[in-house]
């Protein structure tokens, strides 16, 4: 799937993960399409892990990506530049928070 095919994609934050952000959402979308909506309600879909591998290298890729904007930001960013401050902080604490909450169940 191109930009040309789907006019509401978008690049993701780092061109390096765009590819893997396609295959994943492809993925994703074959299966959505093919497998849940298909489901008759007879049987159930489980805890089944949906795209995993694509999930995880797009994820990866996600990761790395936000690190280096970390890593210019807070070597080159000023307060007036507006580029993102702390993000893989945060990131870091919502997953802790999300863990957290999950352990709470």
């Amino acid at each position: 799937m191109t930009q040309r095919q789907n006019p509401n994609y978008t690049e993701s934050i780092s061109s390096e993960c765009t590819k893997l952000r396609l295959d994943y959402d492809n993925c994703f979308n074959k299966w959505f399409k093919d497998v849940f909506l298909a489901n008759d309600g007879e049987n159930e879909l489980g805890n089944e892990k949906i795209c995993e591998p694509e999930f995880n290298k797009y994820h990866e890729c996600l990761f790395k990506a936000i690190a280096t904007i970390d890593e210019e930001s807070s070597t080159s960013a000023t307060d007036s530049d507006g580029k993102p401050r702390g993000l893989m902080e945060s990131i870091k604490e919502a997953e802790k928070e999300v863990l957290e909450f999950e352990k709470k169940k």
